[in-house]
């Protein structure tokens, strides 16, 4: 198939799965601080002792989007539930990452309820690699925080083929 299924093209630039995200909240900063044995004090002490609220570490960007296995109100999407959308409706069952980037903006502060959504960037012409025929995709995962300043983004380019 050369020519992208319409369904997918109206999808490009598009956002997709839009959540809002369970409040950051310290016990969850500190337990991930305390496993990678980051002692920096703006994680560690509280609003009460400085007079600023406490910064997540930047590296916890995508913890605020990765959904509850379970809600009252229902499953949730899974993470990154566009790529498994693509890999369906391109009828290309595997698939791979080839490249990640995170780009960090405004910090994310205890407290916050972030925005966070996916948006296909862009789709290839179908390609042939080592690993079979398909195509590229560039997905951007925007994390927005409360007061409309961007957080970050991940870019994942992926790419889903069948094998020869």
């Amino acid at each position: 198939m050369t020519t992208l299924p319409e369904l997918v093209v109206g999808w490009i630039g598009a956002p997709k799965y839009p959540i809002t995200s369970m409040r950051v909240e310290e016990g969850m900063v500190w337990t991930f601080c305390a496993a990678v044995e980051d002692g920096a004090d703006l994680h560690w002490r509280s609003a009460s002792e400085t007079g600023v609220p406490a910064r997540t570490p930047q590296t916890m960007l995508s913890v605020w989007s990765r959904p509850d296995n379970w809600s009252p109100t229902g499953v949730p999407p899974g993470a990154l539930q566009t790529h498994f959308d693509l890999k369906r409706e391109l009828g290309l069952p595997e698939a791979i990452i080839s490249r990640y980037a995170l780009t960090l903006h405004d910090p994310v502060l205890i407290g916050d309820v972030l925005r966070v959504y996916e948006v296909i960037k862009k789709v290839s012409e179908p390609k042939t690699t080592r690993l079979g025929h398909g195509r590229f995709w560039d997905i951007e995962v925007v994390f927005e925080r409360p007061d409309g300043g961007l957080a970050g983004t991940e870019t994942y380019t992926a790419f889903g083929y069948n094998r020869e």
